[in-house]
């Protein structure tokens, strides 16, 4: 795994004495420093390029630190970034007045160095956490994916990756609104959270690439348990989310890409499952491609399916009917056994 940049702060202080201590004080703790001597020239130095924390003195000249707070939560692409103030105001009053302003946190002075270090690191922390997280399901996103695969990759450990994706969804999502498909998104992250807690949540991990497309990280001798829980307990809520007029047809009747209406299967779930013992795969992106063709092969199908690749040779056809280990269950409960 890459190692992480060096967080940078943008430390706005008038005092020069005290700027020249937490300039040294913060590059030996192993940040990157800016320095602005008003709120005036904080706000174009945010507006330059925005840095992971503003350490905000709240006596400044011109625009104090409360206002200055104020103008950064307002702005677009700053509301987010963690501001911590600084100041030798320590009546409760004024540190309410801070945090009022949106301030994340309130420093008084004299401070202790390395208490103030600890508390930059930890907003950074949830920062950067919060960052990735996706705002419909509160799973991590694509950075925080790559990194745990990386991480195993690095490690040497046995894990397996499943890719989870909805079929029909787009006209599920055209026929019902937004705000439905929004809430059958959410569920189905629930329902990855739920399984990843079923499975190892020590050794697991789950997120949401963007739209319906989720990942699944899980020991290698719990991928087909995993494939087994998604198809079974996306299919028992699936129905729920149509008008009973829609589950008796079994179909959405809507207008496809060339004008002609047609009959559309009601949504199912795709899982493809890559397994990934030591050595096999280098980067996160082979993996993918791999999971690609598996999700490719599972689509020509109707209804939910998994499947775990088992095949010994790299770029081997996956063919049907299959006839050695169990990998694959669709939607009539037959169980299906897929060639190597």
């Amino acid at each position: 795994m890459k190692p992480q940049e060096s967080p940078e702060v943008l430390v706005i202080e008038d005092d020069t004495d005290v700027c020249d201590l937490l300039e040294d004080a913060l590059s030996l703790a192993g940040f990157r420093v800016r320095v602005a001597a008003n709120g005036l020239d904080g706000l174009a130095r945010l507006r330059e390029s925005v840095p992971d924390i503003v350490l905000l003195d709240q006596q400044l000249p011109g625009i104090n630190g409360s206002e200055v707070c104020r103008r950064i939560r307002r702005a677009p692409g700053l509301a987010a970034v963690p501001v911590v103030m600084l100041t030798a105001m320590s009546q409760p009053a004024d540190q309410v007045a801070a945090l009022d302003a949106g301030a994340d946190d309130y420093v008084t002075k004299p401070f202790h160095v390395e208490g103030l270090t600890a508390r930059l690191r930890s907003h950074i922390r949830r920062s950067r956490r919060e960052r990735q997280l996706n705002p419909l399901t509160g799973l991590p996103g694509n950075l925080a994916i790559d990194e745990a695969i990386e991480e195993r990759l690095a490690s040497g450990e046995a894990f397996a990756v499943a890719w989870i994706d909805l079929d029909n969804f787009k006209v599920y999502n055209d026929r019902y609104g937004f705000y439905a498909g929004d809430g059958v998104i959410e569920a189905t992250g629930r329902l990855v959270g739920t399984t990843m807690e079923a499975l190892d949540p020590d050794r697991s991990f789950a997120g949401h690439i963007g739209g319906d497309d989720f990942v699944l990280v899980t020991p290698l001798d719990q991928a087909d348990e995993a494939g087994r829980l998604i198809v079974d307990g996306f299919d028992r809520m699936a129905l729920g989310f149509y008008s009973d007029e829609d589950r008796a047809r079994g179909f959405i009747a809507a207008i496809s890409r060339t004008g002609d209406e047609r009959a559309f299967p009601l949504m199912s779930v795709t899982v493809a499952i890559v397994p990934c013992p030591a050595g096999r795969f280098r980067h996160p992106g082979e993996i993918a491609h791999v999971a690609g063709e598996i999700k490719h092969f599972l689509k020509q199908r109707p209804g939910s399916s998994w499947l775990v690749d088992r095949r010994t040779t790299p770029g081997a056809a996956l063919v049907w009917p299959p006839d050695n280990t169990e990998q694959m269950r669709d939607t009539t409960g037959t169980t299906c056994r897929q060639a190597p």
